[in-house]
């Protein structure tokens, strides 16, 4: 695997994510270095880049080790990159090594390029959980929506074991929104990439307080990438994208995307993605398209019920990538934290009820990027011809989805009877 980042190479099992990218959660004080690994606690003198569990993985990818295990036994969640290339698929590790647009070199390798403790070239914030949406594989940790629901019916994750919500009890994003500002004010000349999450970022404040943070800066390499539902109400989604031409317009920073979330299309993503309004998401998607100069693309989430229109929503994404020439990319990941939401529950099965069909679809337009990514998702179907179906978790995926549908009104087996039946085959 050639490499792009490190020069010289150290390691052939270093990760462009480990040394270069952090994820930042203010409602629980806690980072990561990619969405797959486990979260760590972000000490009092905020350095969420250089927690004692990410210079221990560093450490060990040196030393041509997979961080599996810390010293006291926990994963460290590095497995998930470990199985697919072990499988011969490309994992995210592999794939962030051929992105154009992949984090930068930290500073500090430029002099020690076995250095473990750097400061990051791209930042991951989710500053609040608030957003309007529920969607069946998320959770009070990303959604105050769902926050609200488990207030009324109480937490529906009692079939699995080892959930917590003890954060609850101290869940205060603001108490830290100060602090992340001053390391943004303190930092942000490192920074290539920033990507804000949420909840929903185009209904929160400290979003605008975020813009109007760099419209007193000068950061011409930076950026800046929303992601977001787009069912936010069309006139307030405007206002921020205004705020987002101004400051490429300005000098400010030197690129806006806006990427949005959505999993397939149809009914079926209005069911997954409670409180998903499609038709204000292709109204909104559609402005971006014809009335700015943001960058768009999307970004997917693959679990059981999502397989079924993912194939149509590829459609609308080639649709929409013919009027921006071939630029717009997209992005998936697999449904994680709920075992019973992985698409692998099924074994390979899954890949024949519209997934294989829906990677098949994807027009790359000769842009490497979409190339690159249409790989990334070959490399998923690899791992999954390896999987074997789990009845059990499958059954647990039918307890959570009709507890839902008693709290919302719906009926899982209209839409999907293809879930429902075979879970219920002998």
């Amino acid at each position: 695997m050639k490499n792009k980042f490190l020069h010289p190479l150290q390691s052939d099992l270093q990760c462009r994510l480990k040394w270069a990218h952090s994820t930042v959660f203010l409602t629980k004080n806690t980072t990561a270095s990619c969405h797959r690994v486990s979260h760590n606690k972000i000490s009092d003198d905020f350095d969420f880049h250089n927690t004692p569990e990410k210079l221990l993985a560093r450490t060990k990818m040196l030393n041509n080790q997979w961080p599996e295990r810390d010293p006291l036994g926990k994963a460290l969640g590095c497995e998930h990159c470990k199985v697919i290339e072990e499988a011969g698929g490309m994992s995210d590790r592999m794939l962030h090594e051929t992105m154009p647009m992949a984090p930068s070199s930290p500073v500090e390798l430029k002099d020690n390029p076995s250095a473990i403790h750097v400061t990051p070239t791209e930042l991951e914030i989710y500053f609040s959980n608030s957003c309007n949406l529920s969607c069946i594989y998320c959770g009070e940790h990303f959604s105050s929506t769902w926050q609200a629901e488990n207030k009324k019916f109480g937490h529906v994750d009692v079939i699995v074991e080892g959930v917590s919500y003890d954060w609850l009890e101290n869940f205060n994003e603001l108490k830290y929104l100060d602090k992340m500002f001053e390391w943004l004010d303190n930092n942000i000349q490192h920074l290539y990439s920033l990507y804000i999450l949420g909840g929903e970022p185009l209904r929160q404040p400290q979003s605008d307080r975020l813009l109007d943070f760099l419209s007193t800066k000068h950061c011409p390499n930076l950026r800046l990438t929303f992601f977001s539902n787009l069912t936010v109400d069309h006139a307030k989604t405007k206002q921020k994208l205004d705020k987002m031409t101004m400051l490429v317009e300005n000098g400010n920073i030197g690129y806006a995307q806006i990427t949005g979330s959505i999993d397939c299309w149809g009914k079926e993503a209005e069911y997954i993605r409670s409180g998903l309004d499609i038709k204000l998401f292709e109204e909104n998607v559609l402005y971006i398209i014809n009335n700015t100069d943001i960058s768009l693309s999307f970004n997917m989430c693959w679990m059981p019920l999502t397989t079924f229109t993912m194939g149509d929503l590829i459609d609308k994404i080639n649709e929409w990538n013919f009027l921006r020439n071939g630029e717009i990319h997209n992005s998936l990941m697999q449904a994680a934290g709920r075992p019973y939401v992985h698409p692998s529950i099924f074994g390979p099965k899954i890949l024949d009820w519209g997934f294989r069909s829906a990677v098949d679809k994807i027009e790359t337009f000769d842009n490497p990027v979409i190339e690159s990514n249409k790989n990334y998702y070959k490399g998923i179907i690899t791992s999954i011809e390896q999987s074997e179906p789990n009845k059990e978790l499958q059954q647990q995926l039918h307890v959570y989805l009709t507890e839902l549908d008693n709290r919302r009104g719906t009926d899982y087996r209209k839409l999907f009877p293809i879930i429902y039946d075979e879970i219920h085959s002998v």
